[in-house]
């Protein structure tokens, strides 16, 4: 078999619009034959994996904050880390104080926001799954101050800009100050340390698993699934990616709607269906 390891994207690839895994996904992956690996690639916290999950046990790696940490969710041990310093993300914070800015802040395994952090939030581009976000994050009367105190490295911060004109400057500010900025959707930005994303964490993977790069393939939707698309010897993009990332794909499945992950696994893994643009 040609694929040894799959790195998947949650939201917008394995999970539908509802943010579920449908119950033929959660089939078809658990009939992934053992010798391949299939690991979660997300630009999620630890904390914020789907339920469904347990009913897949065969996904031992998880891959979360773009990169940031690489995990043996068997184990629950941490195999890779990179953070941002303490410093670097205390200096970032009192730079976006300048934008009118929805902020989350990945840190410890979890996403702290302020109280107003809900407040108007449709006008800053942010998600309908209020319930979701309110179950997922951690309120902090002042997460500045807070992570002052706490002095330990962050992951990752989320930013929902009112303003594209603020988004934009933002974006150059901190690339300009060598940080690894991307995006997950229309409306924000993501902040890593310049060593995280998701292709140098699946790279990191595939070399502690002994799996050669050739034999990696990567599905994705979005901007902050580029690196990961970029490393994988068979990228595949979604039905409902954006056009930069059908773009690097050889292949294109269904959309998320369609289950469409589950029909590229049935496809090219247990199948063994060898499609000539995915296979050269």
């Amino acid at each position: 078999m040609d694929i040894r390891l799959i790195a998947i994207d949650l939201d917008g690839t394995l999970l539908n619009s509802e943010l579920q895994i449908t119950h033929h996904t959660i089939d078809v992956l658990n009939r992934v034959p053992s010798n391949v690996e299939v690991v979660i690639c997300t630009g999620r916290t630890i904390a914020e994996l789907p339920e469904e999950l347990q009913y897949i046990p065969n996904i031992r790696y998880i891959i979360t904050s773009n990169g940031a940490a690489v995990w043996n969710r068997q184990t629950k041990e941490k195999l890779s880390e990179c953070a941002l310093t303490s410093t670097e993300a205390i200096t970032l914070m009192k730079g976006f104080q300048q934008f009118d800015v929805r902020m989350e802040v990945f840190m410890l395994g979890r996403i702290l926001v302020e109280p107003y952090y809900y407040e108007h939030f449709e006008a800053y581009g942010g998600s309908q799954h209020t319930d979701f976000l309110k179950k997922t994050r951690t309120p902090k009367e002042n997460v500045l101050q807070y992570v002052e105190e706490l002095c330990e490295p962050v992951e990752k911060f989320n930013l929902f800009f009112k303003h594209e004109h603020e988004r934009y400057t933002a974006i150059q500010q901190c690339i300009e100050a060598g940080y690894q900025v991307t995006t997950s959707f229309a409306h924000n930005v993501e902040v890593n340390a310049m060593c995280a994303s998701k292709g140098r964490a699946l790279q990191t993977l595939a070399e502690i698993l002994g799996i050669h790069q050739q034999y990696v393939a990567a599905i994705g939707d979005q901007i902050n699934d580029l690196s990961m698309l970029d490393y994988a010897n068979y990228p595949i993009a979604m039905g409902n990616a954006v056009d930069e990332v059908k773009r690097v794909a050889v292949v294109e499945t269904l959309t998320n709607r369609e289950d469409g992950v589950a029909a590229a696994i049935e496809q090219y893994i247990i199948k063994g269906e060898k499609n000539e643009h995915l296979f050269f």
